[in-house]
């Protein structure tokens, strides 16, 4: 009985195979086209931030080097005669102005 399949039931079937796998196919088309897309838009947010990041990582080393620059010249007007005067002289005017 196996073999009375008649060749309409099998290219019958076989359309039906066929039109199966090119659904699923290019269901798969399209959703690797998805995640490429996805991909590609992950990759430009990453380079993005590494951007913001590295631009950020600039200014503090700029801030720190400023930082640094005037605490040396702080340290400097402090230790001086001249400059351990004029500390004095701010600190009596910032109590004058309280």
């Amino acid at each position: 009985m196996r073999g009375d399949v008649s060749s309409e039931t099998r290219t019958s079937m076989s359309k039906r195979l066929n039109q199966m796998f090119s659904s699923t196919e290019a269901d798969l088309r399209k959703e690797n086209q998805e995640l490429k897309r996805l991909l590609t838009e992950e990759k430009i947010r990453k380079i993005q931030l590494y951007k913001e990041l590295m631009d950020s990582l600039a200014r503090e080393e700029i801030l720190v080097d400023e930082c640094e620059r005037f605490e040396r010249r702080y340290e400097a007007l402090k230790e001086s005669s001249l400059g351990k005067v004029t500390l004095k002289y701010w600190a009596f005017r910032k109590k004058l102005r309280r």
